[in-house]
């Protein structure tokens, strides 16, 4: 049987201290950490596409190759089960350690060679039943790198993790291409996360047309290009081990070559460094698809009120989306119980607060046992588990429900919800003096004791077994609408002109 090779090293975290690994980033982010969350967040092995591949560990944020291995046909990592013991032995060159190990193979055991440290080479066994004396290496960090049957490497990565790169070109890992290097991590269960390392610019190459289509506008597309590049700077690290992620919880990165496009790289090279600031510190440069004629405050929709993010009327933004849904009370309680909440059977719907400019702030849902108040974002993601997810904005209405009507009632639609109006002899009569449905601010309400004003809020829809919702605009409505920024841009406004409409009192800086 052809003896099967592995290399196995250690990277110890004194070392990445004594020297100084850290990047400085005060000056500009040079690299920035992608974890491939959207893929391969806690998968069980990751399969690279590459014949070569040279695997290494980074220093003060440059990738130190250790060595270049060549595959029959691919490499793939995984985690390798039972314990792992290395020998007091040592060596100053791989292929020394390596023709030792093979000396134990053919003798019966299962031997492969370790990197200790840089520079300093070992004979690992795969389980203590070994020739010579040996002492255990981390299990909770191995990684094992296999090319079928043909050749295998093993990594101890205490105090540091496996970094991997194509040498020739970008470095395939599933159906993807990626720029830079990818770092094979353990996670959780445990499991592995891939994470790509690789230039802050390059990065934003694929950002940008996956966040705006590549069609449009050069300034828009710009504009598009700082609010991402900015969004880095002020996000560094926010998921522990890596910056960002690379789903719509940070900023959408499908690798290298998806849907890359001249018009986008262009706009990400000629605003290179350009990031948005606010008191000389990078803002959360939020942005979203569509804001339905008007923006939102930032603590509206999160918690923070902050300087720079202001609602404003969005009146270059005249393509934006429209949307409609309808449930079933059924449909409803469902949501509920996925949210675990026990409403019972789900009997209705109803707005209850609206932001000043349109948003629905405060959502009730009425159950046979409990009623739900579901307030800011999320009321979008109570419907996640429903067909259709999340809702599209919280710009909406609710336009129908089958009304219980008794003799006892009359009952007025406000535009939002139907409310029911007590009494049987009531006139409803809106500002003109006409009787007709309202969309808004109070109906006048006339009876024998004279006239009154009845808001038109804070009211309990009564349905029957389904309610309708249409809505306008698409995302959380805070910073930068994509589709205004278009509509600005083919209007003749400059990216930094648009930057500035959506984001107040920016300065534009180069980092």
């Amino acid at each position: 049987m052809k003896p099967i090779k592995i290399l196995c090293f250690t990277i110890f975290a004194v070392l990445f201290a004594f020297l100084g690994v850290k990047e400085t980033r005060a000056s500009g982010i040079q690299t920035v950490r992608i974890g491939l969350e959207s893929m391969f967040l806690n998968v069980s092995g990751l399969n690279f596409g590459d014949r070569q591949l040279s695997i290494g560990y980074e220093i003060s944020g440059s990738f130190n190759n250790i060595l270049t291995l060549n595959a029959g046909s691919r490499f793939s990592v995984a985690l390798p089960e039972g314990a792992y013991f290395k020998s007091a032995e040592s060596f100053t060159d791989y292929n020394a350690a390596l023709s030792v190990a093979n000396t134990y193979v053919n003798r019966g055991f299962k031997a492969y060679v370790c990197l200790s440290y840089p520079g300093i080479w070992n004979v690992a066994f795969a389980s203590s039943d070994s020739p010579i004396p040996v002492s255990p290496i981390d299990a909770g960090r191995i990684v094992a790198l296999y090319d079928g049957t043909i050749q295998a490497v093993i990594f101890d990565g205490m105090g540091g993790y496996p970094q991997f790169q194509n040498p020739l070109g970008f470095t395939s890992l599933g159906s993807r291409k990626y720029r830079g290097r990818i770092e094979c991590r353990r996670s959780a269960s445990p499991r592995l996360t891939a994470v790509n390392i690789l230039p802050t610019e390059e990065y934003l190459y694929g950002v940008v047309p996956s966040e705006m289509p590549q069609a449009w506008a050069v300034e828009a597309l710009k504009a598009q290009a700082v609010a991402a590049r900015t969004y880095i700077y002020s996000r560094v690290g926010a998921h522990g081990s890596y910056d960002l992620c690379d789903t719509v919880h940070c900023q959408v990165y499908l690798g290298a070559g998806v849907n890359e496009a001249i018009s986008t790289t262009i706009a990400v090279e000629s605003t290179k460094g350009i990031i948005a600031t606010y008191n000389n510190r990078p803002i959360t440069a939020s942005f979203f698809a569509s804001s339905g004629g008007h923006t939102e405050d930032s603590e509206k929709v999160w918690i923070e009120a902050l300087p720079y993010l202001r609602a404003r009327p969005d009146t270059f933004e005249t393509e934006y989306k429209e949307w409609s849904r309808t449930y079933t009370m059924q449909e409803l309680s469902a949501a509920a119980a996925a949210k675990n909440a026990d409403i019972g059977l789900a009997t209705g719907i109803s707005i209850a607060e609206i932001s000043p400019y349109g948003r629905v702030q405060k959502l009730v849902i009425q159950g046979s046992k409990s009623s739900l108040t579901l307030t800011k974002e999320e009321i979008r993601t109570f419907f996640s588990s429903l067909t259709g997810g999340s809702l599209e904005s919280r710009n909406f209405e609710i336009i129908s429900g089958s009304v219980a009507q008794s003799a006892a009632n009359i009952y007025v639609y406000d535009g939002r919800n139907t409310l029911p109006v007590p009494g049987g002899s009531l006139s409803v009569l809106n500002p003109n003096n006409s009787i007709s449905l309202l969309t808004g601010g109070s109906v006048s309400v006339i009876s024998a004791s004279g006239t009154s004003n009845l808001p038109l809020s804070g009211y309990a829809v009564t349905t029957g077994n389904t309610v309708s919702i249409v809505g306008k605009g698409h995302g959380h409505g805070v910073g930068m609408s994509q589709y205004g920024a278009k509509g600005m841009a083919e209007a003749g406004f400059t990216f930094d002109q648009i930057l500035k409409f959506y984001y107040s009192g920016i300065d534009i800086e180069t980092r």
